[in-house]
């Protein structure tokens, strides 16, 4: 596993446990080091109230993010976790007018 794969997947791991632990539904906006096909990095956003495992949208002028929602990220194993951040990485619009 990657260097940074593996960075990102501890802290998401913490963000996880923490969310649990606490009942956390704030939000929580992590970089870590993905970027999008035009080199702009990807923000990752806990979002507890969205409907599905992860989301990739653009927002704010065309910046790429990915929403997950750790009630459900949690009952993954951390390498089904991380094929689903690789899975929505690949779904960012290339584009702003998306």
């Amino acid at each position: 596993m990657k260097k940074s794969h593996a960075r990102w997947l501890a802290l998401f791991t913490v963000i996880c446990i923490m969310s649990v632990v606490t009942g956390a539904s704030a939000q929580v906006i992590t970089f870590d080091g993905c970027v999008d096909a035009r080199g702009i990095p990807v923000a990752s956003i806990l979002d507890n109230s969205i409907n599905d495992v992860a989301i990739a949208r653009l927002v704010n002028l065309g910046r790429p993010v990915i929403q997950y929602n750790t009630a459900v990220l949690g009952s993954f194993s951390p390498e089904t976790r991380l094929f689903w951040y690789a899975h929505e990485g690949g779904r960012i619009p290339k584009n702003t007018s998306a």
